[in-house]
């Protein structure tokens, strides 16, 4: 069995580049602490503590809020981090407007792409949009997009409550402006919405002979399946073949639309045979 290493405070501090007097400042109010501590009492730190510190520090230089950073585990911290190739954020994301772009845009490598005002309906995959007052037309060029497969973060500085609640009646997601990283990250990542049953539960399901003459939680199981399978399909597709990104994009923002409501249903038919 391998041997757990642990660091002082000076050597934390050394590998991870946050200065001794910082750590204690997490410690004391935020509990960004060592795991473990000496028989004397002083901070040793694991090589998983040390990982956290380099991430907190990262994304709060990104603009991340320690309050929040420090709700988050180890994983969650990881999913965080804005990396080309992270599986589970889009494929493409578009980012329009000045902010944005110089904020966000060069984070994201290849799967950033910047666009004019005028191009936004050119947007692919995602499109985080931030404009200054909110316009009829923005909501009008927003709601166009999500419902060909584009979602939308709006980013605005101005609006009024009836345009806010015209995006909120589409699912349109805004957001007063300056966007945040932890904002961005957290809507990126909703993109690829978390289900509620796994592919276990779903097999199971898929494979169950029903009590009764009701076929239906088979058939819907079944279903679920092959959606979840196409998107992971779709999702591939738009990184493997950049020339087909959009429509792959597409496919795949749709597909896990679609799977939603037929949770719902599943789980509907699963109480009514019980």
């Amino acid at each position: 069995m391998a041997e757990t290493l642990y660091f002082s405070m000076a050597e934390a501090s050394r590998r991870t580049s946050v200065a001794p007097a910082t750590l204690r400042k997490w410690a004391a109010r935020y509990d960004i602490d060592a795991s473990h501590r000496s028989a004397g009492g002083h901070r040793l730190y694991s090589e998983t503590d040390l990982e956290r510190l380099r991430l907190v520090s990262q994304l709060k230089s990104r603009g991340w809020a320690l309050a929040d950073l420090a709700n988050l585990d180890i994983a969650e911290l990881r999913s965080m981090n804005p990396l080309d190739t992270k599986a589970d954020l889009p494929g493409s994301v578009s980012f329009c407007g000045i902010r944005v772009v110089s904020d966000f845009a060069s984070w994201f490598g290849p799967r950033a792409r910047i666009l004019e005002e005028v191009d936004v309906s050119l947007a692919t995959g995602v499109l985080v949009w931030e404009v200054g007052s909110l316009s009829d037309q923005h909501v009008t060029r927003a709601q166009r997009l999500t419902r060909s497969g584009v979602p939308v973060l709006l980013v605005y500085h101005y609006a009024l409550n009836r345009r806010l609640q015209q995006l909120a009646a589409q699912g349109i997601e805004s957001v007063s402006g300056p966007l945040t990283w932890s904002t961005l990250m957290r809507w990126l990542l909703g993109q690829s919405p978390q289900s509620s049953f796994s592919d276990a539960e779903l097999v199971h399901w898929a494979n169950t002979q029903p009590e009764l003459e009701c076929e239906c939680p088979r058939h819907v199981a079944t279903i679920l399946i092959q959606l979840r399978e196409f998107a992971k399909y779709s999702q591939q597709c738009s990184l493997d073949s950049p020339a087909q990104g959009e429509l792959h994009q597409r496919l795949f923002h749709w597909t896990q639309a679609a799977q939603l409501p037929l949770e719902e249903a599943l789980r509907a038919v699963i109480e009514e045979e019980s």
